[in-house]
């Protein structure tokens, strides 16, 4: 699934054992929940188990602040 207004702003990428939430900005965003992983110039993700609870509240802001930065 992809979502964007000028770029992408992100993505589900689906394993055996996990899904990946992706965010083409996520280097942007504030994530006070520290939910977001990865090191690279721009790109962050959130790794979610499949036997994990989801936190859905910092999720949605991540997702929200996302689309934000792409309309900017």
């Amino acid at each position: 699934m992809r979502a964007s207004l000028n770029q992408l702003v992100c993505y589900l990428q689906t394993a055996k054992g996990h899904v990946v939430i992706g965010f083409q900005q996520g280097a942007s965003l504030a994530d006070a929940d520290r939910l977001l992983t990865g090191e690279g110039k721009a790109m962050r993700h959130v790794k979610i188990g499949l036997v994990e609870t989801i936190d859905r509240e910092g999720i949605t802001a991540l997702i929200r602040q996302a689309i934000e930065v792409d309309r900017c």
